[in-house]
């Protein structure tokens, strides 16, 4: 979005990319950690935007015309509603 005008998001399947995972199978902790890596570098190219970079537009097939401050935005929601999945079922897991 930062480079191309208008750019088309491919669509997305999530049970798809699930099953193609299989997240149950890995080790949390090295997921976890290129999760975090993965954001850190997320967070750093944001930091890096000029103003008028989070005003440019792309089409997401699930969303329709979006910026790249509300695609950051979503993103953003999206990671903090798993973050709280995670923490229900460790506090599930932990019997509380």
């Amino acid at each position: 979005m930062r480079s191309e005008d208008w750019p088309r998001f491919e669509p997305f399947d999530p049970e798809g990319w699930a099953a193609e995972r299989d997240w149950r199978a890995g080790d949390f902790g090295a997921e976890l950690a290129e999760f975090r890596q993965a954001r850190e570098a997320t967070l750093a190219f944001l930091r890096d935007l000029a103003p008028s970079d989070l005003e440019r537009v792309g089409v997401s097939s699930g969303f329709g015309a979006v910026t790249l401050h509300e695609y950051a935005t979503h993103v953003a929601e999206h990671d903090a509603e798993h973050l709280g999945q995670l923490e229900a079922l460790c506090r599930t897991l932990a019997g509380r």
